[in-house]
């Protein structure tokens, strides 16, 4: 537990963590804590702290892992306009008096071209 919450809080300071700094941090972390002395009570061989540190790694890196950057989608007309509520280039659906929807016959033929209606 003290060798997981160490790696743990670690972890999450790295700017940048790829595999080789996840790696690096990992094994630093380890090693400070063992020669220190704080695993001289503990029956865990150095074989033991190889295989914890392996796991240590390819766990850290599954939830460390980078995300791709995808490019903002160009709306047509809209050129990043933002209407008011933050909600950019939708249209709420035209009311008429009664308060029953204008375009009620576009969204019929939207259905029907998805095969629902």
């Amino acid at each position: 537990m003290l060798l997981a919450d160490a790696v743990e809080a670690a972890s999450r300071t790295l700017t940048d963590p790829t595999a080789a700094r996840i790696q690096g941090l990992v094994q630093k972390i380890i090693n400070k804590i063992f020669s220190d002395g704080q695993l001289d009570e503990c029956e865990l061989t150095l074989k033991d702290l190889h295989q914890i540190a392996k796991s240590f790694i390819q766990i850290i890196m599954g939830i460390s892992h980078q995300r791709i950057e995808y490019p903002e989608p160009a709306s047509k007309g809209s050129e990043g306009k933002v209407r008011a509520d933050g909600d950019p280039g939708h249209r709420p659906a035209k009311r008429d008096r009664n308060g029953t929807r204008e375009d009620k016959d576009e969204g019929e033929e939207d259905l029907k071209r998805l095969g629902i209606f």
